[in-house]
């Protein structure tokens, strides 16, 4: 009977012991939901802007999330976002006269009627983990993420009635030099956020926290005040792809650089 006591105990112990090594809430690793991070548009401006001259509205970035924890403290985290924003160009543009030769190229100002921006639509990857602080066990309480972030930008507008140049003393819309209006460009950031998250009917996950993210915009930035002509205000006519990318990178530099962000998800097992 002494055998038994303490072959049921040892039993018990060991049960414990191996419930307790489960990482996850109640077992349950695998979570998915949806989040929004959300800026005031003040470094730019939104997709239906009506001018250039009052930056107001919300920029935001919709993001399916999915999470795996892959130890006690740690999350695995897989994100798919998408964003919509405007774009207004930093500098005009030149277009090159062909006949006569020996004039110069007119400047292009990005001015459409009505005024739209250049619209910027982003598909963006993100992979990374969240560190949980000690005392706390994933998904519950006050973490730290590290993550890098793909993004798949598409630019449009319309060429033909977007840049006016000044000639012979009358305004006048003139396309681009073999200017479509449709460009797509890769770029990337690393970011940081700062969060909790909380658990609510052992079954909702609700999470909130600040971003910090640094693209690769920030070399635009710094190439422009180390290399480039600064006191010209004006991209060369067979510089149209590297101009808009520059764009495009420092809009998602100043879109990306802080985000609120807030969200819910499920855990599912």
């Amino acid at each position: 009977m002494k055998n038994l006591k303490c072959a049921v105990l040892l039993l018990c112990l060991s049960s414990g012991y191996s419930f307790a090594q489960v990482s996850g809430y109640l077992g349950k690793r695998f979570s998915i939901g949806y989040s929004n991070y959300f800026m005031a548009a003040g470094f730019g401006p939104v997709a239906n802007a009506e001018s250039n001259e009052f930056l107001t509205g919300i920029n935001s970035t919709h993001c399916v999330n999915m999470e795996y924890t892959i130890a006690k403290r740690i999350n695995f985290c897989l994100s798919l976002q998408t964003l919509k924003t405007g774009v207004n160009p930093t500098k005009n543009y030149q277009k090159q006269i062909s006949s006569p030769d020996y004039l110069p190229p007119l400047t292009l100002t990005y001015s459409p009627k009505p005024y739209l921006p250049m619209q910027l639509r982003t598909i963006n990857i993100g992979l990374g983990c969240k560190f949980f602080h000690f005392g706390t066990l994933a998904p519950i309480g006050k973490y730290n993420k590290l993550e890098f972030l793909l993004f798949l930008s598409h630019l449009t507008y319309d060429p033909n009635n977007s840049f006016q140049s000044s000639a012979s003393g009358q305004s006048v819309y003139t396309p681009l030099n073999g200017d479509a209006g449709d460009y797509q460009f890769k770029s990337f950031a690393l970011a940081y956020t700062v969060g909790r998250s909380r658990v609510f009917w052992d079954k909702i996950v609700l999470d909130y926290g600040l971003r910090l993210a640094i693209s690769n915009g920030i070399f635009t930035y710094m190439g422009n005040a180390l290399w480039d002509d600064t006191g010209n205000s004006s991209y060369g006519s067979t510089d149209i792809t590297k101009a808009m990318r520059q764009d495009v990178n420092k809009r998602i530099f100043r879109e990306q650089l802080v985000n609120f962000h807030i969200g819910i998800s499920f855990l599912a097992f």
